[in-house]
C-alpha cells in the first residue's frame, strides 16, 4: 500500500495523500481519469476547495456542504462532495494528514453500502501498512 502525493507542498498546513496499491494501480486516479468533461469540472472545483482546506489551520471542515460522514460503524470515514462527485477520505496517522480513499458518483440520498465497505477496507489496508512499515510514497 502506498500514499501518493495530492496536496503536499510546503504551502499546505494539512497534507493530502491518495491511497494506492502501487504507482500504477490507484483506484482514485483511475476514477478521475474516467470522468466526463462535466465531472472533470466538478473535480477541478472540488480540488480547489480541498486546496483551501489544506492551507487552513483547521483543515477539512466537517458537516458543512462539502464534507460529511459516510456512515461507517467501524471507522470515521468522510466524503468530499461537489455535484454528483464523491471522494471518500479519512484522517491519516501523524499530524494533519488526510488520506483520500476512492471516488464514486452519488446515485441516491444515502451513501451506498458498497462504497462504505470499500472505504472501510481501504482504512484497514492503510492501518496495516502503517503498523508494518513506513507510510509515505513508495514505502509499503
Amino acid at each position: 500500500m502506498l500514499l501518493l502525493d495530492l496536496l503536499t507542498d510546503d504551502e499546505y498546513i494539512w497534507k493530502f495523500y491518495v491511497l494506492a496499491r502501487s504507482e500504477e494501480d490507484c483506484e482514485l486516479h483511475d476514477f478521475l481519469n474516467s470522468l466526463s468533461v462535466k465531472d472533470k469540472e466538478a473535480w477541478s472545483g472540488l480540488l480547489a476547495i480541498m486546496e483551501t482546506m489544506a492551507a487552513a489551520p483547521e483543515g477539512p471542515r466537517l458537516m458543512d456542504s462539502l464534507s460529511h460522514e459516510m456512515g461507517s460503524a467501524k471507522y470515521k470515514i468522510y466524503r468530499f462532495e461537489k455535484g454528483r462527485l464523491r471522494i471518500a477520505w479519512f484522517y491519516g496517522e501523524g499530524n494533519k494528514v488526510v488520506i483520500c480513499s476512492h471516488g464514486y458518483y452519488k446515485k441516491s440520498q444515502k451513501t451506498p453500502e458498497k462504497e462504505i465497505k470499500k472505504a472501510e477496507k481501504n482504512v484497514e489496508a492503510y492501518l496495516r501498512a502503517v503498523e508494518g512499515k513506513g507510510e509515505r510514497n513508495g514505502k509499503n
